[in-house]
Formats: C-alpha cells, sequence, structure tokens
C-alpha cells in the first residue's frame, strides 16, 4: 500500500470478517512488525490496527492478514460474484478490505 502521511494505525471495513496472523512489512523501513493490537467498532463495522512503529510518509508497505467469514451473496464482508468466460459462468469470492 502506499503511505501518504505518517501512522501507526490502518482502520478498514471489517464487516462479518474474523481477522488473524496479521503483519505489517515496512518497504522503506525493511522492518516486519507482528505485535499489532487490535479494536473493532461494531456499529461502523469496522477495525483499528495499531502497530508500534509509525509508518513513514510517501512510503509503501505490505499488509497481510489472514481472514476468515461466512461466503454471502451481499457486496460486504466475504462475498461470492460471478462471471461469464467463454459462455461459461464461473464463480469467485473476494473481499474489499476498504480502507477508512
Amino acid at each position: 500500500m502506499e503511505v501518504k502521511e505518517k501512522t501507526s494505525a490502518l482502520t478498514f471495513n471489517v464487516a462479518e470478517l474474523e481477522l488473524a496472523d496479521i503483519s505489517l512489512f515496512s518497504h522503506d523501513l525493511r522492518m516486519k512488525q507482528i505485535n499489532v493490537s487490535r479494536s473493532l467498532d461494531p456499529e461502523t463495522e469496522r477495525g483499528t490496527l495499531d502497530f508500534p512503529t509509525a509508518l513513514p510518509a510517501n512510503s509503501t508497505a505490505t499488509l497481510t492478514i489472514a481472514f476468515s467469514g461466512k461466503l454471502t451473496g451481499a457486496m460486504m464482508g466475504y462475498y461470492k460474484s460471478t462471471y461469464e468466460n467463454d459462455g461459461a459462468k464461473k464463480v469467485y469470492s473476494l473481499t474489499q478490505f476498504e480502507v477508512c
């Protein structure tokens, strides 16, 4: 991800998702952080991850999250969608960890 401003917290939508094995690698600092504190706001369905070392402004980082959730047809959480390829209908699953 591109980090525009210095931050040690990431907030994003996590509707109906369980998060595990979270790590953050800063390409600029060349450092992987696995000690993360997390909080969940059930009302807004947003999760916040707090890392001990802030990411510098104008840097890049890779956030890795293992997650699970009920596969639904709704366009939130972990959901399935379809597409056509050479006349055959295909199904795929996805999530939108949209940053807030």
